[in-house]
């Protein structure tokens, strides 16, 4: 077969390659359309016993506020290291985290007005709720991704060979699949449908549209970052309180935990975190960006 040949099967096996990725790019939005719009959300109690621990944590409606205290206050302290730099970050981070977590304080209200999860009374200083949120969850979409961007942050610093950049078509695609084929048992219970039909969807237009060189940096930064998330969402979720800060609709969503933590919960904080990072980095000046 000539040459000539071979490079117009090949312009046109990308070009149908392209269409595919176009066409299912397009079919997940309208699939989690269909869920939002068509889901019939299931009323219940939601649910004040999980496993625990112990008891370790006070009874106290200033608790949220003071875990999100000690989820900034390490990172924020570290900020200025000489390798870091941190602090050079916050302008352009500042804007990330108020886009994405815009995006995330929406859904939030959306699903506490829903019933799909609510929050515990005796941990939050209720009356200072907006749109039924309590002050800490507000800062959660803070507090969280500057400590978890400041993780990412590190390890570029300290590691700067990316060592799953071979595998990330692998990685993309594993976890594509396994949160894509998870809903399809699961597509009535709306927060592990949405959470992850947004995430498989995020992912691929990051992979086949950005097309940067930091997505799998990314992950590996939210992964070493899901120690002090289980720590900080096992405090939320009961792991250390005699009842948990948040609290679940047990109708609408898979009731599979790490501890006391919704699995749905660690898809929902990779989302945020990697969400915040992706706009942060296309924010910076190219030439700045990852290699």
């Amino acid at each position: 077969m000539r040459k000539s040949e071979l490079t117009s099967q090949q312009q046109a096996a990308n070009k149908i390659s392209q269409i595919a990725k176009i066409l299912i790019l397009i079919a997940y939005p309208i699939v989690l359309l269909f869920v939002i719009f068509g889901a019939d959300i299931q009323t219940a109690d939601l649910i004040t016993q999980v496993y625990k621990v112990d008891a370790i944590l006070p009874q106290t409606d200033y608790l949220y506020l003071i875990i999100n205290a000690l989820v900034l206050i390490f990172p924020l302290l570290l900020s200025f290291d000489k390798k870091v730099h941190f602090y050079t970050w916050w302008p352009k981070l500042a804007i990330a985290i108020s886009i994405v977590g815009g995006i995330f304080i929406a859904w939030d209200v959306a699903f506490t007005h829903a019933g799909i999860w609510g929050f515990n009374s005796p941990y939050i200083k209720e009356d200072w709720s907006i749109f039924g949120l309590p002050p800490g969850e507000w800062l959660f979409f803070f507090t969280v991704p500057y400590a978890c961007t400041f993780i990412y942050a590190c390890l570029n610093a300290y590691i700067k060979r990316d060592i799953f950049a071979p595998a990330e078509r692998t990685i993309i695609y594993s976890i594509v699949g396994i949160l894509t084929l998870s809903v399809i048992p699961r597509w009535e219970l709306i927060y592990t449908s949405v959470t992850f039909l947004s995430t498989a969807w995020f992912l691929l237009f990051h992979y086949w549209i950005l097309k940067t060189s930091y997505l799998t940096r990314a992950i590996f930064a939210y992964t070493v970052g899901l120690i002090p998330f289980i720590i900080t969402d096992g405090a939320l979720t009961g792991l250390f309180t005699a009842e948990p800060i948040v609290i679940y609709n047990p109708l609408e969503f898979t009731n599979i935990r790490i501890g006391s933590i919704p699995i749905e919960d660690a898809v929902y904080g990779f989302l945020l975190v990697v969400g915040v990072i992706t706009v942060y980095e296309q924010l910076k000046p190219k030439q700045h960006n990852i290699e």
